[in-house]
This record gives C-alpha cells, sequence and structure tokens, in this order.
C-alpha cells in the first residue's frame, strides 16, 4: 500500500457521506492487519483485531466488520499514519524494549522497578519520545534506569547484572535507609562502598540527594504549612517566620521542653499536594493525553443528548465568556470537593479530617471522578472542622490555581509529540450543604 495515508483523516464529503477513497483505504487497512499472524486474534470464532477507531483508540479487540464500521462512524484515531499496532515497524522501533515482557532470566527486581514506573505514568505510557522538558524528562530518564542492568561489562549487554537495574537497586537501598533509619551520612557511605564492591561499568548513584533524585517522579510533591490552631492564618508566604498568630496571638510551637536544641514543632500543619505535576503527567501517558481531549472530540453516539457536562449550558457559557481559554483543547476543565471525615474509631474522642479533591472534567464521563482522576490536594487536620474559616486554609491551592488560569504551566503532549503551555479552570464544586456552607461562605439553614 502507498506510504500517502492522507485519506485515513479525510473521511466525509460537503454532505456528509463517506468518500470512496476512505472505503478503500479501510479495506486495505483491514487486508494489511489480517496479513499478519501475531494482529489476528480468534474470539467466540470470529477473527478479531485491534481496533484503531477514535473510541476504541487500540483499547479493544473487535471483529472485522465491527472494526470497518467503527472506522467508517468515527474514523482513525488521531495520528496514527503508521499502523504499528497492526503489523508494520514502528520507526523508533529501536526503543521498542520496554513494551516486551521481561525475559526468562530476569529475576523480580527487574519486574518490580517496570511496575512501580508503570504505576506512575500508566499502563499506556508512550516510550518513544526525544523531546520532552521539565518533569516529562525526568520520567523518561526513570524509565531508563527502570531497563537498564545495575552494570554490564560490554556495549553488547553479553554478561551484565541479572538481579538488579539501576532502579531496582536505589529503591531497595531507599527501603533500607527507611527501615533502619539510617543517617544520610551513613547512606552516603553505603553507597560508596557499594559502588567499590560491583565491576568498573557500575550504574549506581553515588549519594542520598542522586538517588532520590532518580525516584523523584514516583511520588508525589507536598509541602507541609503550619497553621494557627484556631485556623484564623497559615504561616505562608509573608508569614512563614512568624511564631505566634496576628490574630488571636496563639503561639505557632509546641512548647519545647528542656531540650532548648530541639526542633521546634507546630501545633497544627496542614499538608498541601500540589496538582498541576499530576496534571502534566496526564498528558505524558498517550491513552490519557488523548482522553483529556474527550470533552471536545469524544464520539457522542446520541448528539443532542447530554452526555457530559461539557454538553451543558453552563460550560458553553463558559467557552462563550472565554474564547481563548476554550480554544485550546487541552486546558484543563476541573471540579473541588470536600467533607469531613473521621479516621479513627467512633469510640475514640472526636477527630474531624477535611481532605479537599481536585479531579478533570477533560476525560470521558467513565472516567471522571475514579479513584485514578481524583488529586488529593489538601489534607486540613483537626479535631474540629474549620467552619467557614476553610476559605484561609485553601489559600495554596487558590494560588495554584490562579497561576494555572492567568500563567499556565508547560507540559509534554505525548500524544502530539510537542510542549504546549497548559491552563486550567475550576468550574464548579460538589459538596453536601453543611460543606456547601463552609467553602462558599452561605448560610444554608435557619
Amino acid at each position: 500500500m502507498g506510504t500517502d495515508r492522507s485519506w485515513m483523516y479525510n473521511r466525509l464529503n460537503s454532505t456528509g457521506k463517506l468518500l470512496p477513497e476512505f472505503i478503500t483505504g479501510v479495506k486495505e487497512f483491514v487486508d494489511v492487519a489480517i496479513s499478519n499472524p501475531s494482529v489476528l486474534t480468534i474470539l467466540n470464532g470470529k477473527q478479531c483485531i485491534i481496533c484503531p477507531c477514535k473510541k476504541c483508540d487500540n483499547l479493544y479487540n473487535k471483529d472485522l466488520q465491527t472494526v470497518r464500521i467503527h472506522l467508517y462512524k468515527s474514523g482513525f484515531r488521531e495520528g496514527y499514519r503508521n499502523w504499528h499496532a497492526h503489523g508494520e515497524e514502528h520507526p523508533n522501533s529501536s526503543f521498542d524494549a520496554p513494551h516486551h515482557p521481561p525475559s526468562e532470566t530476569m529475576n523480580d527486581n527487574y519486574q518490580v522497578g517496570e511496575d512501580m514506573v508503570r504505576a506512575a505514568a500508566g499502563q499506556d505510557f508512550d516510550w518513544e519520545e526525544d523531546k520532552p522538558t521539565g518533569m516529562a524528562k525526568r520520567f523518561f530518564d526513570m524509565i531508563a534506569a527502570s531497563n537498564t542492568p545495575l552494570w554490564e561489562e560490554n556495549m553488547t549487554g553479553e554478561l551484565k547484572c541479572e538481579s538488579h537495574t539501576i532502579l531496582s537497586a536505589v529503591t531497595h537501598a531507599l527501603a533500607l535507609k527507611s527501615e533502619h533509619q539510617l543517617s544520610q551520612k551513613c547512606f552516603d557511605g553505603m553507597m560508596g562502598l557499594i559502588k567499590s564492591m560491583l565491576p568498573p561499568s557500575e550504574k549506581m548513584p553515588e549519594n542520598f540527594y542522586q538517588a532520590k533524585r532518580l525516584t523523584e517522579p514516583l511520588g508525589m510533591e507536598h509541602e507541609n504549612i503550619d497553621v494557627c490552631p484556631n485556623f484564623c492564618m497559615l504561616y505562608y508566604k509573608d508569614r512563614a517566620e512568624k511564631t505566634k498568630c496576628d490574630e488571636c496571638g496563639e503561639p505557632r510551637y509546641k512548647p519545647s521542653g528542656p531540650n532548648k536544641n530541639a526542633k521546634p514543632v507546630a501545633k497544627k500543619t496542614l499538608r498541601f499536594l500540589p496538582i498541576t505535576p499530576r496534571l502534566q503527567k496526564l498528558y505524558m501517558t498517550r491513552s490519557n493525553a488523548v482522553k483529556m481531549r474527550w470533552h471536545k472530540e469524544g464520539f457522542r453516539e446520541k448528539p443532542g443528548i447530554m452526555l457530559h457536562p461539557s454538553d451543558g449550558e453552563a460550560w458553553k457559557y463558559f467557552e462563550r465568556k472565554y474564547p481563548e481559554f476554550a480554544k485550546e483543547v487541552r486546558n484543563v476543565w476541573m471540579g473541588i470537593t470536600t467533607d469531613g471525615f473521621m479516621p479513627f474509631n467512633s469510640s475514640a474522642a472526636p477527630y474531624s479530617c477535611w481532605p479537599v479533591l481536585v479531579f478533570p472534567y477533560n476525560l470521558p464521563p467513565g472516567m471522571i471522578m475514579k479513584e485514578d482522576t481524583m488529586f488529593l490536594a489538601l489534607v486540613i487536620p483537626g479535631p474540629k472542622h474549620p467552619g467557614r474559616d476553610i476559605d484561609i486554609l485553601l489559600e495554596p491551592l487558590i494560588d495554584e490555581l490562579n497561576k494555572l488560569w492567568k500563567d499556565g504551566a508547560k507540559t509534554w503532549d505525548v500524544s502530539r509529540q510537542e510542549n504546549f503551555n497548559m491552563h486550567a479552570t475550576l468550574l464548579w464544586s460538589i459538596n453536601d450543604y453543611p460543606a456547601f456552607e463552609m467553602l462558599s461562605g452561605w448560610g444554608t439553614k435557619g
């Protein structure tokens, strides 16, 4: 078949009818797919291949007739001119190794490293890009470390470490540090000793800083912000160095006791987990990056029926009011929710903890407000609920949302292989009435 595949994204004529070139192209595509034995599967007695339509997105096996119908109705997924999932060689095939299952000679440590990376990046993380920056680049460095032996004696890898990759060795060492409460100085010395025992080609990090830097993308950034026990103010920004509350005069720290050199302990601490890095990670996975455009590009089986919040009038009003924001389909539309819960047994002393969660609405309806796509942004400590002073505690999150709205964040879109400036907006909150009263400051009773 010819290399010109412009027909793939030229499906309908001016009257909405399928073009003959597209029908012929789909037939040739199916013929190419079924000619490759590794692509063809038999399900319920029918020949099946992976469906590359916009709806299935190379995720599901369908029988040949269903694949043709799907392609006629919704067209090919974006950017699929090379049919690498249907038997064609990928132009970057030298980078395909991470997609393959571990060989029999690899032990469980290889699989542990792979599993950790996939848990952080998602199962469909694209391993083939070459120009990500910032956090995306650190992710690719970590992916390389999860598949690189700790040492190998020659360039062809004929003699290499079969028990550990760089990532698995580092995570085991960090786990020992945590379990046995090793000091940083002790850890650095241990790393130096291990390096001296390995062959000259070893790739073990030299110290704690390098080890933490390598595993940083696995975790979530967080910030501890001290707060007045009466929720009067945060010790944040220009108030970060103060030792007592401006409003009530309550001391910031607990009494230090006889040990004057002891590190001061705050009476109450707010945990803030920035949402920007987690939104950026959604665009580092090809499958998720495509789904983050679903609100605009997603297939509606029954047009005119509200299937998604983007079909509603409130969403459309926002698009009319802020057309520049709506123009970039990858900008993030979000909701927020919070409520209190008692983390301890009801027979214990009452303690109310308030998590604040943010979730993106760009995703398909079945993915919105699922565990994987709801981001914990704040953990407001108890034992008492913050009441209407919750707005004081929301300050770090509001600052981040303002920055995302005004300045955006440079983000790597793996599906389009480009960096873009990701902006975000907060559309609405979802709460019961007591929580809504606290969050909005409006009365809901009496």
